[in-house]
């Protein structure tokens, strides 16, 4: 299908809303997520009553931080600045070869919250070559979100937006990094011209939706999903969070936030909020990582991965069978083994990234 231009939707207040977010609810690993939770109970309205974002265990800090990838005119607000931190590349001692791909990293938060730091840890192993990664040139993004507002402002700034715009945030990130990766190359560095991307929870569905949707320098070389909501809706016209999302009610309000309206009134623009509806056999090579018991519905998942297969893009699929509960969800997916017994969420992707940039 053709990769044509869509239209945004009008600004509505945000309707109230349940969680869909990478918590430790979810999390599989409790390092990697428990700082990220928000409770039912901080909900109100549409706002995030309660957000960690301004602050960076030392281990993940970036290599440079609030880099400046777009600026958006806002009249009469002032411009609109999204920023990005970048973790430079690093190949361990002894080990042959500089020549380096980027990553762009697209944290999750159900489209409505959330910010770079959710990614950090996994967007500093990703960079400096925690085993099997080959090391990347990471850039660390925030978006555009669908929230109404937020008591924190680092993500406050960010509220007001919906669908589309998310996406196109993540695609001009993908644009600017291939102009400038260079710029942070280290002594004796090369960057080899690819970009991979990456997203988790609404970011991977962002992340998809860059790869299948994007065309020119804004599509990605490599992309990867970890519980990244491929498709919203079923052939038959029926949510796919009402199908096999283990929390229905959650999924569904904070997708219907995100696109701006029931699927009942605008299934077009569900059609076009799927990655999966934009398949065509240019798409660059897919990763999907999902729990067989998840907030991402599975059959979305195994539905995304026949078209794929159905047009000839190459893609590999991390199958995660966890016990539960908790569930894994996103970033929580990474050190779960595959239930083909072959590597883990994480191995897998970031081999599988090494092979296509």
């Amino acid at each position: 299908m053709g990769k044509i231009l869509r239209s945004l939707g009008v600004l509505v207040p945000a309707l109230v809303f349940l969680l869909l977010a990478q918590g430790s609810a979810f999390a599989a690993n409790a390092d990697l997520e428990s700082d990220y939770t928000t409770e039912t109970s901080d909900l109100q309205n549409g706002a995030v009553a309660s957000q960690s974002c301004g602050n960076y265990d030392p281990d993940d800090s970036p290599d440079v931080q609030d880099v400046v990838y777009r600026t958006i005119s806002r009249p009469p607000l002032p411009p609109l600045q999204l920023k990005l931190d970048v973790y430079y590349a690093n190949r361990p001692l002894g080990q042959q070869g500089q020549n380096f791909a980027a990553m762009v990293v697209a944290h999750g938060g159900g489209w409505y919250t959330g910010c770079k730091r959710w990614s950090d840890d996994f967007a500093r192993d990703a960079a400096k070559a925690y085993p099997p990664s080959p090391g990347f040139i990471v850039f660390n993004i925030d978006y555009r979100l669908a929230c109404t507002s937020s008591n924190d402002p680092l993500i406050g700034q960010y509220c007001g937006w919906k669908f589309a715009v998310p996406g196109d945030d993540v695609q001009a990130a993908v644009t600017w990094v291939r102009a400038h990766a260079t710029d942070y190359l280290q002594t004796g560095q090369t960057f080899n011209g690819h970009v991979a991307l990456f997203g988790s929870s609404a970011g991977g569905n962002l992340a998809f939706e860059g790869a299948m949707h994007a065309t020119g320098s804004a599509r990605p070389d490599a992309v990867a999903g970890w519980s990244g909501f491929p498709d919203l809706v079923d052939p038959n016209g029926v949510a796919y969070c009402d199908i096999d999302s283990f929390k229905p009610d959650w999924c569904d309000l904070a997708t219907k936030n995100y696109v701006n309206c029931d699927l009942s009134i605008c299934p077009s623009t569900w059609d076009n909020a799927s990655p999966d509806f934009w398949i065509d056999s240019s798409d660059p090579p897919t990763f999907i990582g999902n729990a067989r018991h998840e907030l991402s519905p599975p059959s979305a998942a195994q539905e995304f991965a026949g078209h794929l297969t159905s047009h000839n893009v190459a893609f590999d699929i991390c199958w995660v069978n966890a016990p539960g509960p908790p569930y894994p969800h996103g970033l929580g997916l990474r050190d779960w083994p595959c239930d083909d017994n072959n590597g883990t969420t994480w191995s897998r992707t970031m081999i599988w990234l090494d092979q296509h940039t």
